[in-house]
């Protein structure tokens, strides 16, 4: 039925009904500059790199004092260096 209405010109357009996109997305996009969002992100990288750091290097000197006294380095023996005139 639609065909036939729109060949004799008593057709409506494509979409008579349809409704307007939501604006809140565009609003965010022009309200909040991107180097904003650049910067916050950054700085979350950044917290999250200096914590997974600092738990690691704990992590790690609790392995190796734990066997701190397995390994011993032998004494250092004393030398001495004389020069003759």
């Amino acid at each position: 039925g639609d065909e036939i209405a729109r060949i004799k010109g008593q057709g409506a357009g494509f979409a008579p009904h349809w409704a307007a996109p939501d604006r809140i997305q565009h609003q965010l996009k022009n309200e909040v500059p991107l180097w904003v969002v650049a910067s916050v992100f950054g700085l979350m990288a950044l917290l999250a790199y200096t914590g997974l750091r600092w738990q690691l290097g704990q992590h790690t000197s609790e392995s190796l004092g734990q066997a701190h006294h397995i390994v011993q380095l032998a004494p250092q023996v004393a030398h001495i260096t004389i020069t003759l005139p």
